[in-house]
């Protein structure tokens, strides 16, 4: 590699730059420039180790166990995964679990639901079917059967941005929380982040004896439930029960 006056002297042959070495730079996997404009392949490491800065390192992954699954495959914590056995006959394998098939399964007739999605009762779920808008999934007070026919309001329609408040339809909208120290409806706006603490109103005060309603802080009240045949307002008076003669 030596040039014409490489080495200082006009006219004499001289320099030239000399590669370094794997053993020079002290590594001894991978690969590194050879300070020449080549560069160097310092070997591979041996099985159950890695290349980490030139050198070789041991793996310091430990793989979990299956724990409390007796069956079916379960994420090893290093990447793959461990097998935990298989179930005998006449069962199989549900949340690591052996199941019986004898197991004799809810059905969404039996449950009496129409709607929404349910436990089976043997590990597995039930699709009981949609509802036909507006009408919701126990919009009529029953869970699982369609009813109601109520739009549930929102957060931008209630133009609040924080507390959970009812939706108009016996359940309830989540707006978020506030960062600390400020607190929902704090600083005196009712569904807005404020800094003053706010004092929630009460069932008594409000002069209700049923149903859910917001408590001006964010959160719900829960005043109490009718015995049929009267209804919450059935009567027509908010928060009290009755019903239409």
């Amino acid at each position: 590699p030596a040039t014409c006056g490489g080495g200082g002297v006009t006219g004499k042959c001289g320099g030239g730059c000399v590669p370094t070495t794997c053993a020079a730079l002290g590594l001894s996997c991978g690969s590194a420039p050879d300070g020449c404009g080549g560069t160097l392949d310092c070997g591979t490491c041996p099985a159950g180790s890695y290349c980490t800065g030139g050198k070789c390192a041991t793996s310091t992954c430990t793989k979990t166990t299956c724990g409390t699954a007796v069956c079916g495959q379960v994420p090893d914590g290093c990447g793959g995964t461990l097998t935990c056995g298989i179930c005998p006959t006449g069962t199989f394998c549900s949340g690591g679990a052996c199941v019986s098939n004898t197991c004799t399964k809810a059905t969404c007739g039996g449950l009496g639901y129409d709607c929404g999605t349910w436990a089976d009762g043997c590990g597995g779920s039930l699709d009981c079917g949609v509802c036909t808008p507006p009408a919701t999934c126990g919009g009529g007070g029953k869970p699982g059967v369609c009813g109601g026919g109520c739009v549930a309001t929102t957060c931008t329609k209630l133009g609040y941005t924080c507390g959970t408040w009812a939706d108009g339809c016996g359940g309830s909208v989540d707006c978020g929380p506030c960062v600390a120290p400020e607190t929902c409806g704090g600083g005196g706006v009712t569904g807005q982040c404020g800094g003053i603490p706010c004092v929630p109103t009460t069932c008594a005060a409000l002069g209700y004896s049923c149903g859910q309603w917001a408590d001006g802080c964010g959160s719900l009240l829960n005043c109490g439930t009718c015995t049929l045949p009267d209804t919450c307002g059935g009567g027509g008076t908010l928060g009290q029960c009755g019903h239409i003669q």
